[in-house]
């Protein structure tokens, strides 16, 4: 599925700007001015009210402190009445000059959301399809992808490999690389298993890489830091494939 492009809508980066600020501007409220004049308006309304409070004591005969509720209730009631008045009036005037929004960037944005969603649904799968693996499937794809990549492999045999699964190299450079298949984070076992044949020399390797689809725990993390060992989890891999011509691993 192709990313939509602003060409594609006939619109382009400055017409998106436009759009934001306009947006900006509908999504706004009274600026400060107009608050400022309604709680005027308000205060003005309250005082006029309290003034009221003298007068029906006497006429009325009603206790002070039931005429000072209602006239307590009726100014917050009219509060929120003047602002409902002044957020329409503001609407009514103010916002009918902002120009409405292109049918193109609709379209666009529309356009847009629906290929993140897919391309959000494809990653998922991707990742659904690598958790699928077992161990020697694992090391066999992650091997075509470096194959994609320029490197020249060899899977070494399943046993007496001291932890090392698929041998890389491109040019002059070898590193040695390490596959874990596992859902859930490992440890730092692996990780010193691999850095110990490394410093052997026995593959006469530059670099090492462990490959673990659930990633690392943070003691791993700060080991391989220390060392200078890679470490890639299932994003890494799907990002190393994207580099390639587009072809998927085969199921």
């Amino acid at each position: 599925m192709k990313k939509p492009e602003l060409k594609d809508f006939g619109i382009n980066q400055e017409d998106t700007l436009l759009e934001a600020n306009y947006q900006k501007n509908r999504d706004a409220g009274p600026g400060c001015i107009a608050q400022t004049i309604g709680l005027g308006i308000w205060m003005i309304f309250f005082a006029g009210s309290a003034k009221l409070l003298p007068p029906l004591n006497l006429s009325t005969k009603i206790p002070m402190a039931a005429i000072a509720l209602i006239i307590l209730a009726w100014s917050v009631g009219s509060f929120f009445l003047i602002i409902l008045i002044f957020n329409r009036c503001y609407d009514a005037i103010w916002k009918r000059q902002i120009p409405a929004t292109n049918p193109s960037i609709l379209k666009y944005n529309e356009a847009l959301a629906g290929y993140n969603k897919w391309v959000q649904s494809e990653e998922k799968k991707k990742k659904e399809y690598w958790f699928s693996l077992p161990g020697y499937l694992f090391e066999k794809e992650f091997g075509k992808i470096l194959e994609n990549n320029g490197y020249s492999i060899t899977i070494t045999p399943g046993s007496a490999d001291g932890g090392v699964d698929i041998v890389a190299e491109k040019g002059n450079v070898s590193k040695i690389i390490q596959c874990k298949a596992h859902k859930n984070p490992i440890g730092p076992g692996p990780i010193r298993e691999l850095f110990g044949v490394l410093s052997s020399g026995d593959f006469k390797a530059k670099s090492a890489t462990v490959v673990c689809l659930g990633g690392f725990t943070k003691g791993a993390r700060e080991f391989a830091y220390k060392n200078n060992i890679e470490l890639w989890d299932v994003a890494d891999i799907l990002k190393l494939a994207s580099k390639t011509d587009g072809t998927q691993p085969s199921a």
